[in-house]
């Protein structure tokens, strides 16, 4: 069964190591580590700085959602994209990002994205 959670202390995935202040959504079947998003918590911000979803659409989406929605409830509605992200597998979801490779209104996002039925057909 797959699931999705925040890396947890004692998780030892042989993830490259964090750096300071980085966090880490996982993917997971059962114990198998399938997918993960890298990302800072800055005061009013989320910087997404990778992702790994083995091209796995759908499970990006849920990667992204999965960050977008605990960095929502902990009062931040900003997302930055960093270097290393592939802008285009985004863009393919339907993430709305602007001329700086950021995210407005996570909230818009989390709420009124048209692409959500799309991908709600496949799952």
């Amino acid at each position: 069964m797959l699931f999705m959670r925040p890396m947890r202390s004692t998780d030892d995935f042989g993830l490259p190591g964090p750096e300071s202040g980085s966090l880490y959504f996982l993917a997971l079947d059962e114990d198998k580590l399938v997918g993960w998003c890298r990302y800072r918590r800055l005061p009013w911000v989320v910087k997404i700085e990778e992702f790994n979803d083995g091209g796995d659409l759908v499970l990006l989406d849920g990667l992204v959602r999965a960050v977008f929605n605990a960095m929502y409830e902990s009062g931040v509605d900003r997302a930055e994209m960093g270097e290393k992200v592939e802008l285009a597998r985004l863009a393919a979801l339907g993430v709305p990002l602007n001329g700086t490779n950021c995210v407005n209104s996570i909230d818009d996002f989390l709420n009124n994205c048209k692409n959500c039925k799309k991908f709600g057909n496949l799952l």
